[in-house]
């Protein structure tokens, strides 16, 4: 117990002296590390130390990640709304256009004066003048107004993230579509990626291409983005996008999803696939090609890899028993480039703009 308080402190006396003098390169090392212990090892308080870092050395992702970490919490940490919106306000003046709009749509739940309202719009303009079409959409609405109606749509798909986040699926699904038919270009999107990951719905990528190809038509940048991933993966040739998979002849013994425990009769969501190898000392590879953005080893994941590919993508490879020499954070590496090896199960994990994606949609 001691050991983590202990780790917690060095990271904040770290963050309050040195941060200053860190490079780009290095503050994006402890966003790094910040995002393997969100969506790896699932200890928030490492994850919040150094998003921290990053975002006090004026690192705009990390600043976002960090707010997002407060918004979304995690089993033993509730949502943290208030908490998160001065990072998501930080990440806007370093011209982050996400920060700006979620700066708007929280600031847009707390309208009590002309100021508050002014404040709201000016986060959405400065947001839609970031390329963020939503953004631009949320200009035109009545802040008087929270039904789900055309007038008023793109709260409505901010309620549809928030019941996403509270794994209420079937409900977030109604807005998102309630949303997306009155054209907001994130919401299209929010239903293609429920189709891709098989939230509500059976997994159907040509579902999934019909609602990103809506939200790229609505000049949604997030639309656009996994309309071609999905293309990609459907046509199956393009090295960028098209991923291999990371095992041959491996078989999945443990699916993504939601599952029940076969001991304490609940369910529980699994956020990747088990594989399993057929021989000893078996090949890991790189399923795209990317940049190596951790590498590291917990006492219950084992050696752990997280690439970054294009489109802030990641992948991210546990129980690794070797990892290979050339694996280095900062290192680029080719698709089909082994990453390591592993004698029993390998745990692939993947996600999209911190979103936890179906890895099946990756393998053959």
């Amino acid at each position: 117990m001691k050991k983590p308080l202990l780790l917690l402190l060095t990271l904040f006396i770290y963050s309050t002296y040195a941060y200053s003098g860190m490079t780009e390169e290095e503050l994006s090392l402890y966003e790094g590390k910040g995002f393997f212990h969100a969506y790896v090892t699932h200890e928030y308080g490492l994850a919040e130390g150094y998003y921290k870092i990053a975002c006090d050395g004026d690192l705009a992702t990390a600043c976002d990640n960090l707010a997002t970490l407060y918004l979304n919490g995690d089993k033993t940490h509730k949502s943290k709304p208030l908490e998160a919106l001065p990072y998501y306000i930080k990440a806007c003046t370093l011209d982050n256009g996400y920060g700006c709009l979620m700066s708007g749509n929280l600031k847009s739940e707390r309208i009590h004066t002309l100021k508050d309202l002014n404040e709201t719009i000016g986060y959405y303009k400065r947001s839609c003048d970031l390329g963020y079409s939503e953004a631009c959409h949320a200009l035109d609405e009545d802040k008087t107004d929270l039904v789900c109606n055309k007038s008023n749509a793109v709260y409505c798909n901010t309620i549809g993230v928030r019941l996403g986040h509270a794994r209420a699926f079937d409900r977030a699904l109604y807005y998102y579509r309630k949303s997306c038919e009155h054209d907001i270009g994130t919401a299209c999107s929010n239903v293609g990626f429920m189709y891709l990951n098989g939230q509500s719905v059976e997994v159907d990528l040509n579902s999934a291409k019909k609602y990103f190809e809506k939200s790229c038509d609505l000049n949604s940048s997030f639309g656009c983005e996994n309309l071609t991933i999905v293309q990609n993966l459907l046509k199956k040739h393009d090295d960028m996008y098209t991923a291999i998979s990371p095992l041959r002849n491996a078989k999945v013994i443990k699916n993504y999803g939601i599952f029940t425990d076969p001991i304490e009769h609940v369910e529980i969501f699994n956020d990747s696939v088990t594989l399993q190898v057929q021989g000893m000392d078996t090949k890991v590879y790189n399923v795209l090609n990317g940049k190596v953005v951790f590498v590291g080893e917990s006492k219950t994941l084992g050696k752990v890899v997280v690439m970054l590919h294009a489109n802030h993508l990641h992948t991210i490879y546990e129980r690794l028993d070797k990892i290979a020499p050339y694996v280095k954070v900062g290192r680029k590496i080719k698709r089909g480039y082994v990453v390591g090896r592993v004698k029993k199960n390998l745990i692939f994990q993947v996600t999209k703009d911190s979103k936890n994606m179906n890895p099946m949609g990756f393998l053959p």
